[in-house]
């Protein structure tokens, strides 16, 4: 699963990943995360951009999946030009 708000950043991950993964993308947290409630258990990684206007991603990891299934491995990516700001992230 791939959820970023930037319509061109989701299509680029779509389109690497797609050889070989059953990928699904979103622009927005919410629905990605009603989705992962009933199809969890088909997604062993979620990919998620950091910042995001209706949950970010550190909430929509912490708060969300991980209580869901913790067996799914995260990958939070970001275009912030800091890497220690990326790397702050509370999980």
């Amino acid at each position: 699963m791939v959820v970023d708000d930037d319509p061109d950043t989701l299509y680029l991950f779509k389109e690497i990943l797609i050889n070989g993964y059953n990928v699904i993308g979103f622009l927005d947290s919410i629905p990605a995360f009603e989705y992962i409630k009933v199809h969890h258990k088909e997604y062993l990684i979620v990919l998620t951009d950091y910042r995001m206007p209706s949950m970010s991603g550190c909430q929509f990891v912490k708060k969300r999946i991980q209580e869901l299934d913790n067996r799914i491995r995260i990958i939070i990516i970001t275009a912030l030009h800091s890497v220690n700001k990326s790397l702050k992230v509370p999980i």
